[in-house]
């Protein structure tokens, strides 16, 4: 199991998307039409993109319009987030810190937390970064947060990405056994560097929530819920050549793999 501060290593290090990847821009403008339709966002809104990274689904709701704000850790993904909003001529505030603490009072119409980022931390900080999101949310706010359905966890195995043939970086990734009692899944990745022999390892770690047990946490921080989307396995033709996932209401099953949940908060 990974230790605690995994994170800092792995988001510290832009290597970190040669086993990531880096989502087509079709995938993006689909990801992004998706959160601004469940936001219901007014025109100019003001939006808090929490754990923004390389600042994809940031940069394309300023390029329509929105005021965006950036937030994240790692100091690296932000300086190129900063650089290609440059080279687009979009404004964007970034803003460099630890979403367990984040500061912001009542000033966003709109937020997401994308790509499978929550559950990193304790359930006593990740409920922390649930009570930000509200903090930071006007009245009648909205929050989207997406992360893995139960399908997708507890099978040990390992995969390769990248023919040493071809690409500078080759990876494997060897996922861990599923911690029953901490209900964490874990994964271990190790890099190579076929030009030079560079190795290097980083660390994936999160807990998965059941449903019940997200409304609940949501609750908790001051947020409500209001809906729940998934991509039931029957779209899997559809994105088989890597097309973005089509969330709905209908598609939350238990063949899902990923899970979208909208909140609100109150007045």
């Amino acid at each position: 199991m990974a230790s605690g501060d995994w994170w800092q290593t792995t988001f510290g290090d832009l290597d970190y998307w040669q086993w990531e990847g880096t989502p087509s821009p079709k995938r993006t403008l689909a990801d992004v039409g998706f959160i601004e339709q469940t936001l219901a966002l007014p025109a100019g809104a003001r939006l808090l993109d929490i754990a923004c990274g390389l600042g994809r689904h940031a940069l394309e709701f300023a390029r329509r319009g929105y005021q965006v704000t950036a937030f994240d850790w790692s100091e690296p993904f932000l300086e190129q987030a900063r650089q290609k909003a440059a080279e687009a001529g979009v404004e964007i505030a970034f803003v460099r810190g630890d979403m367990r603490a984040m500061e912001f009072d009542t000033g966003f119409d709109g937020a997401y937390l994308w790509e499978n980022t929550f559950g990193m931390f304790s359930d006593a900080d990740n409920l922390a970064v649930l009570r930000g999101v509200a903090r930071a949310l006007k009245p009648d706010g909205r929050f989207v947060v997406s992360n893995n359905a139960p399908r997708t966890i507890g099978t040990p195995g390992r995969t390769w990405r990248g023919d040493p043939e071809k690409d500078e970086w080759v990876s494997l990734l060897e996922y861990e056994p599923f911690d029953v009692r901490q209900h964490r899944n874990s994964l271990l990745v190790t890099l190579w560097n076929t030009r030079t022999g560079e190795r290097k390892q980083h660390r994936w770690s999160t807990r998965e929530y059941t449903f019940p047990e997200m409304t609940r946490m949501l609750a908790e921080a001051g947020l409500c819920f209001a809906e729940v989307y998934g991509d039931d396995v029957d779209w899997s033709d559809f994105r088989a050549d890597g097309d973005p996932w089509p969330f709905t209401p209908a598609g939350f099953t238990h063949r899902s793999a990923q899970r979208v949940i909208l909140a609100t908060k109150g007045r």
